[in-house]
Formats: structure tokens, sequence, C-alpha cells
């Protein structure tokens, strides 16, 4: 009886807490609504701004050309005009002070002069020369449509499935007697959301590393045009920013501010908020630097002099053979892992650097460069010559290919978003996936 009511206290006050963490939520929630709403809004109204000043300069450049066409025209009536009043001023001294004979001659030379401004003035009419100029502008059907839309958007309460349970002493006798199965990483199973390319419109992308934000933003590093390029959770391309030379990865710092590692002198990460679209800060690092990771706040990195490091106390975490290039790395609870496309390995470290296990395999993993881990502790690889996604289990004993092709090809980033069990995987050329694991 008294363990009952131990349970039903403690039952209590997990309720509390989950639903005072569940009013927190629907307050971000509602923030970052908010702050959607007035993005679309600010690109609509600078979209539109753009399109009516691209309007009135046509308007004014037609304007121009009629005025010009016009203008000519009007010159020559005129030029024609002092034709004929030279020849009726001709014709009227002829009459009166030269001889019969004269008269004659002049008549024929008169006639045609006049019968060559006769032709002009028929040119103007079967030429077209005198059909009325005017200005035409004709309003896009699909901006009409804009003022017939009769809401922004549509909000709902929706009900999950709660994220906590209740412990009774009935319950906890009963997980004695029956035992829990385990998932495996045979039983992963990923469903397509969505494929979407990745600032479509550019030629030659060189997408290296990716990252989702807090607010379910993806960000991308473009390694060939030295930018960072954002899309929102539909896919949908939002904005690029420039950064400094030979950007490789990327991880989120906080709501607006990533990290971006770069491969090339002088060697440091860059700190870039992506709502202003500026850098920060720029942290020196003694080499080039390949994959980041965001670890509760700690920044870990891949330096090919260092290591493994961190730049909380700029410490090596982890000592590997220097000169190394193109790792990547991730955390996941007190673990780092290290993917090294050279030999085909991937490492787990604790967070203090003892080495807990090491996956090699020549064929399965050949040229791997991203990683990341769910809830569960499952590693998530891509091996860019095996057009694949790898998956290992926790204990770093089994592999499981999971996609093979399917448009994936030469993948290089993959990122997996815990609070939604959403798998991020890039392919080099700018080609994006978003799956569900189940």
């Amino acid at each position: 009886m008294e363990q009952s009511l131990k349970d039903m206290k403690s039952n209590i006050e997990r309720k509390a807490e989950d639903r005072g963490q569940n009013l927190g939520k629907i307050q971000q929630q509602r923030q970052r609504f908010q702050t959607d709403i007035k993005e679309i809004r600010d690109k609509i109204n600078k979209h539109l701004d753009k399109l009516e000043q691209e309007i009135k300069q046509n308007i004014q450049a037609a304007e121009q050309k009629a005025k010009s066409q016009l203008d000519g025209l009007l010159s020559k009536i005129f030029d024609h005009g002092k034709t004929i009043d030279k020849l009726q001023n001709n014709i009227s001294a002829t009459k009166n002070f030269v001889t019969e004979l004269q008269t004659f001659l002049g008549r024929k030379m008169f006639e045609a002069e006049i019968q060559k401004e006769e032709k002009f003035m028929q040119s103007l009419i079967e030429d077209g020369d005198l059909q009325q100029i005017n200005l035409q502008c004709r309003i896009d059907d699909k901006m009409s449509d804009i003022l017939s839309m009769t809401k922004f958007g549509e909000i709902s309460v929706i009900a999950n499935p709660p994220t906590i349970t209740m412990t009774t002493v009935r319950d906890k006798q009963a997980q004695q007697i029956v035992p829990t199965i385990s998932k495996t990483i045979n039983d992963i199973n990923l469903t397509l959301l969505t494929r979407f390319e990745i600032s479509k419109g550019r030629k030659e992308l060189g997408i290296t590393g990716c990252t989702f934000m807090p607010s379910r933003k993806m960000v991308f590093v473009d390694s060939t045009n030295n930018c960072l390029l954002i899309h929102n959770e539909n896919g949908l391309f939002d904005c690029n920013i420039p950064v400094s030379h030979c950007p490789f990865d990327v991880t989120y710092i906080d709501e607006n501010t990533v990290a971006v590692t770069h491969n090339t002198e002088p060697y440091h990460i860059e700190v870039i908020n992506i709502a202003s679209k500026k850098i920060v800060k720029k942290i020196k690092t003694s080499d080039r630097c390949y994959g980041i990771t965001n670890k509760e706040g700690r920044l870990i990195y891949y330096d090919s002099w260092g290591g493994i490091r961190t730049l909380t106390d700029e410490s090596t975490v982890v000592q590997v053979d220097r000169y190394k290039t193109w790792n990547f790395v991730t955390t996941s609870k007190d673990t780092i892992y290290h993917t090294y496309p050279s030999t085909n390995t991937v490492t787990c470290y604790t967070v203090t650097g003892q080495k807990v296990w090491e996956y090699k395999d020549e064929l399965i993993l050949k040229s791997i460069y991203g990683v990341t881990v769910d809830n569960d502790s499952n590693v998530y690889l891509v091996s860019y010559w095996n057009n694949s996604v790898i998956v290992l289990s926790p204990d770093g004993k089994h592999a499981h290919p999971l996609l093979q092709e399917n448009g994936i090809k030469n993948p290089y980033g993959i990122h997996f978003d815990n609070g939604r069990n959403i798998l991020l995987v890039t392919n080099f050329n700018g080609t994006a996936f978003l799956y569900n694991s189940k």
C-alpha cells in the first residue's frame, strides 16, 4: 500500500512536470510559427516590390520606345510638309515671272515632285505608320489569386501519444515476468518523406555537410560556391549566406547560430548568425578542420593536426594520426563517433577519449563520410563509393545497408533529428532526402 502511494505521488509529480514541459513546447511552437509567418510575409513583400519595380521599368521602356517611334515619324512628316510648302511657292513664282515654255518645262518637274510626295503620303497608310500607338498592361492572373485567398494557413490543436507512462507496483511485477524485446538494426525501416534539390537553379554544387536547426530549418554547406544554403522544413529554399573559402561541415549552436569548419588557410571555425546572415566570430584552429558536432553546447571538431578536439578548453579529446583528411565526427550520450574514409573505418570513443569499439569493412564502408546517431544509439553512415546509407549496431559489431540507389548518388552529408525521428541525407551534387525512421 505504501509503495502504491509512493508510485502515485511519483506519477503525479512526473505528470505535472510533463504538462509544464508541454506548455513550454506549445509556446516554442507558437513563437516558431509566428516567425515563419513573418518570414513568409517579408519574402512576399520583397518579391512584390521587385515585381512592381520591374513592371514600372517595363512601362517606362515601352513608353520610350513608342515615343521614339512617333517622334521619328513626326520628323519625317514635318520635313515633307516643308517640301510641299516649297513646291507651292515655286509654282506661284513660275506663274508670275516665266515664259510659257518655261512654265511647261517647270510643270513637268513639279509633277514629278508632287508624285513623290503623294507616294510618301500613301506609304504612311500602307505601312501602318498612321495606326494609333497605345500602351497595354495586362496584370498576371496569378496576382489576383492572392486577393482571392481567404487565409494564410491553418492552425489546429492535435494530440500525439503521451511521452510518459505511469509506474505501478503491478507494472513493475509484470516487467519482471515479461522480457523486453530490443529492436535491432534489421528492424529499422526508413520511409521517404520528400526529395528536393538544394538551392534549385544553381548549375554546380558541392554539398559536404548538413544539419537541422531547432526551428527545423535545414542548413547545407556548399563547398563549391563557398556558402551556406538554408531550406525550410518542407525543403523550400530560403536563402544563401556567403562564408569564407573552402567550408566543409556545419553544426547548430542555438536557434539562430551555426558553426562552420574550413579546410584551408587561414585555419578557423566561423560562427554565423543565419538570421542576420553575418559572421559573428572566427575561431582560430591549429590546422585544417573537417567534421564538427555540438555536444550540449560543447563544440567538438576534427583538426587534421590535433585530432578530435573541443572548443570549450581547446584540448584534444582523441589524438589520431596527423594529416588525415575528410573525417567526420558526431556525438551521442557519452560517446563520440569518428569516420575515417581512407581506411573505411568508424570508431567509437568515450567523451574522455577511450576507444570503445572500432568497425572496419573495406566493402560496405568504402569511402564513408557523414555520420549521425539516433535515439537508440544506432550509427548511420553514408558511403560515397557505394551510393548507400549504412547503419551500425550500438555495440559496433553489426552493419546493415539501409538505402541503396533510389536516387542516392555520391552521398556526403547525413543528420538525424532525434526529436522527430527524421533522417536527412544529401548527395554531393545537391539532391536531398528526408526519411521517417521507424
